[in-house]
Formats: structure tokens, C-alpha cells, sequence
């Protein structure tokens, strides 16, 4: 299988020279394949299984090298909780500017700081939310890679004005059309069925050959999360989202800002999850009626 990372990644609305490259990839052996690639069709088609990274749908319809070499890729979305996403996010931002105001000595940690770390991922929240809300702004990421290239670039051609809940059902349109499969952070062992059946349908000439792959994920999966981030029992690990989400609720009014803030990530993330289980309930029926 060659699986492969994303270069260069264009304006989803650019209309010329728009070329992907490949940054890294792996052969079917398992080999590094070094040097830049051009995505095109032929080379996809030849050696190509999974392209891997913050791929907008659609583009594959930049990448046939004529008019009558054409592909139809089967799209994955992975999503996650817009919640827990967004304060994850938040979290990466606050830990970032502490590590420049105070550059970390080798194997040190914010344990110190620890009582007020969390205070800070609130505030900083609520002014990311406040300010944004104030100018109508919601928390928008998943229509970058689910409205097509082609759908962006005519928007902004005939200047249309395309509202947010309209984005959003364009969005949830395009999963649908393009029949892409539901990878949800909150189900990855649900998910891996999924990812697993696709594979051994789609990829004939490789078939079996990710039996062990999926069995390793699994496994991972089940096994109990241990924390071996420090061996110094004194050391105290860093909050987790959910510590920072218990907080939050404790100010209802924020709490109820946050959630006005995520509203159409969560219309999005919602719609998706009940594909999610009906793609789940089809294909174990298909792997039931097979046995």
C-alpha cells in the first residue's frame, strides 16, 4: 500500500495551477519513496491506495491527466466532536504561547503551573468566543474540506452569497454525493470496521494484505491507556479536555456562548454520526450475510 502525506495544498478556490504534490509516501513494501510527485491520475491509478491529510473533497477532479482518464476516489471524512475540538485547539494555543514566554529547559513540564493553566484555556476561550459572536463570526473548519474546489470557485466568481446554514447543508450534500465513508474520533473501533471493510473491497490486488494492520490498531484501541508521559511520580500530567470541559460548564453563561459558537460545526458533526451508524449497520449486515 502506498500511503501518502499532502504538499502544497492550494486555496480550495483556485482555478489555475492548481497541482498537488506528494511530500512523502510509502511503497506496498513498506519502502520511503523520496522526492516530490505530481497527483496525477495515471500515477494514482498505478500505485496509489490512500492519499493521506487535509484533502479538500473534490479534488480529485484536478488530478486526470486527460479528459478521458478519469478516477472516482473514495473519499473518508474524519471528524470529531467540534467540543472537544475546539478546546483541544485552545489548549494547543495557550500551551504554545507559554512555551514562548518561557521556553521549556529539557525534560521539564508546566506541573507548577499547573493550578492556573486551566484558568487559562477558559479565558482564552472566552475571548475567542466573545470577540468572534460579537461580529456574528461562528466556528466554521469542516466546510474548507467538504465544499468542492469547483462549488468554492464558483462562489467567489459570481460573488454569491452563500449564508453559513447554507454551507453547512452543502456540506453535509457533498458527504452524501460522494458516498464518503464517517471516521469518528469518538468511535475509532467502530470506525476501523469501517475503514477495514473499504479496503478489502475496494483494493482487489492488495486484498488481505491489511488484516494485520487493523488487527495491531485494534488492539491498541482496547488496550487500557497507560500514562508513561513522565517517570517521576511527583510530576503532575497536564489537564485533559475533559478537565477543561468540567470547568467550562461551571459558567453557564459561557458554556451556553461556547455552544452557540460550535452550533453548526455540532449540525455537521451530528448529521454525520448518524451516517456513521447507518454505513456501521450496513456493513456488518453485508459482513453477516457473507459468513
Amino acid at each position: 500500500m502506498i500511503s501518502s502525506t499532502w504538499a502544497n495544498r492550494r486555496a480550495p478556490g483556485a482555478e489555475k495551477g492548481v497541482r498537488c504534490r506528494i511530500e512523502s509516501a510509502k511503497d506496498r513494501q513498506g519502502k520511503v519513496v523520496k522526492g516530490m510527485k505530481y497527483v496525477e491520475t495515471s500515477f494514482l491509478k498505478s500505485s496509489v491506495d490512500a492519499l493521506v491529510g487535509q484533502i479538500p473533497m473534490g479534488s480529485h477532479q484536478k488530478w486526470n491527466d486527460s479528459a478521458n482518464d478519469n478516477i472516482l476516489p473514495q473519499y473518508v471524512v474524519s471528524l470529531r466532536c467540534p467540543f472537544a475540538w475546539f478546546l483541544s485547539s485552545m489548549f494547543d494555543k495557550v500551551m504554545l504561547q507559554k512555551e514562548e514566554d518561557l521556553p521549556l529547559q529539557p525534560n521539564s513540564t508546566f506541573a507548577a503551573d499547573d493550578g492556573h493553566l486551566v484558568d487559562d484555556i477558559i479565558k482564552a476561550i472566552k475571548e475567542k468566543v466573545q470577540g468572534d459572536l460579537s461580529s456574528n463570526v461562528y466556528h466554521e473548519v469542516y466546510a474548507r474540506y467538504l465544499i468542492t474546489p469547483s462549488q468554492i470557485s464558483w462562489i467567489q466568481k459570481e460573488q454569491a452569497d452563500i449564508g453559513i446554514e447554507h454551507r453547512v447543508n452543502l456540506s453535509l450534500r457533498n458527504i452524501v454525493e460522494n458516498n464518503a465513508v464517517l471516521v469518528i474520533a469518538e468511535r475509532l473501533l467502530e470506525s476501523l470496521e469501517l475503514l477495514e471493510y473499504v479496503m478489502d473491497t475496494k483494493c482487489q490486488n492488495t486484498k488481505g494484505q491489511y488484516e494485520e494492520i487493523f488487527a495491531r490498531a485494534k488492539r491498541k484501541l482496547e488496550k487500557p491507556q497507560q500514562n508513561t508521559e513522565h517517570n517521576d511520580p511527583n510530576a503532575r500530567s497536564l489537564p485533559t479536555v475533559e478537565v477543561v470541559l468540567e470547568k467550562l460548564k461551571q459558567d453557564e453563561a459561557l458554556y451556553e456562548e461556547v455552544t452557540t459558537y460550535l452550533k453548526y460545526e455540532s449540525k455537521i458533526y451530528s448529521e454525520a454520526l448518524k451516517m456513521h451508524n447507518r454505513q456501521l449497520a450496513w456493513v456488518r449486515e453485508k459482513r453477516s450475510s457473507q459468513q
